[in-house]
């Protein structure tokens, strides 16, 4: 099902193994979204999520990237001193400003499963201007295995820079610059049982010489075949300018069988994605997979209410 508000994401591609700026302000950027670990009072952004539900505060990222910020603020995660975070951003400038409304929204809860290097992200309930922010989808994802030579293109936040937290007038403030890069390629092999004996890249996955600079990891991928069906893993730059890129992408399938914790009426709740798929909760493009003979089990990191200073209460 698509989202009819949103451009298709195929309007931004293009051909090659490229990077390009998207120089001016994009929907897109309010559902792909830098992931920023938030501690001593500095932002440093690391990677890239994408949103895959139009009404839920779920985004998806690489595992990889944000265990390492977990395993070194365990205590400040715990006691809400720091936070995983992500920059959201709208399209609504303040009134009589340039200036978008945005800023570092909380992570709740990871999940992950061994055997792959996709994280689930849900976001605290954080107010802006009265209603509730959670991010748009990007596209309809898909469950499809991309076959050698498919155009694929991927989205991210290469090479962003920390920032200082500032509270202005109640507001959360961090000053950087937001510009999403979009890259090219093609697929050279997909991996439908996965890859033996990749560091990183665990469970179905595809190889191809899409640019992905430090910072796009995280970013979602797709085809021409498909809507999104990957997220950014691993990536080597070539020695030599004129030597193609060589990255690799978790594919989407073992996202179905993750559990999530989320709010309802009546308190929170624990649910597989598989279940929020079927109930049009989380847009998919094409058939749903059969759920496997043996279901890994999902382990949830549920971090502590953050109490910096300029977050909502509520």
């Amino acid at each position: 099902m698509n989202n009819p508000s949103q451009p298709p994401i195929h309007a931004l591609r293009f051909d090659g193994p490229e990077i390009k700026r998207i120089e001016e302000y994009s929907p897109l950027q309010t559902a792909i979204l830098p992931v920023a670990g938030l501690a001593d009072g500095v932002l440093e952004p690391f990677a890239t999520c994408f949103g895959i539900s139009r009404s839920l505060p779920i985004v998806v990222t690489a595992w990889h990237v944000v265990s390492d910020f977990i395993d070194a603020n365990r205590a400040g995660l715990a006691d809400g001193t720091c936070h995983l975070a992500v920059i959201y951003e709208t399209d609504e400038p303040e009134p009589g400003t340039d200036f978008h409304i945005g800023g570092p929204l909380p992570v709740f809860e990871v999940a992950f499963q061994a055997g792959s290097d996709l994280a689930v992200m849900t976001l605290w309930d954080v107010e802006s201007k009265g209603r509730a922010v959670a991010p748009a989808a990007v596209a309809p994802i898909r469950f499809s295995v991309p076959e050698e030579g498919d155009y694929c293109y991927s989205f991210g936040y290469p090479h962003l820079k920390g920032s200082a937290l500032q509270v202005e007038d109640g507001h959360r403030v961090v000053d950087f610059e937001r510009t999403m890069h979009a890259t090219g390629g093609r697929v050279i092999e997909a991996f439908a049982e996965g890859q033996p004996g990749h560091s990183k890249v665990r469970g179905p996955s595809m190889h191809c010489n899409a640019p992905a600079p430090s910072g796009m990891s995280g970013g979602p991928v797709s085809t021409d075949a498909s809507g999104i069906c990957g997220a950014i893993s691993s990536s080597i730059a070539p020695f030599d300018e004129t030597d193609p890129w060589s990255t690799f992408i978790t594919l989407l399938h073992p996202l179905l069988d993750f559990e999530i914790t989320l709010g309802s009426s009546n308190g929170p709740g624990r649910f597989r994605l598989r279940d929020l798929v079927e109930s049009g909760d989380i847009d998919i493009d094409g058939p749903i997979p059969p759920p496997p003979a043996a279901r890994p089990p999902t382990t949830t990191l549920q971090f502590g209410r953050p109490v910096l200073p300029g977050i909502a209460d509520g």
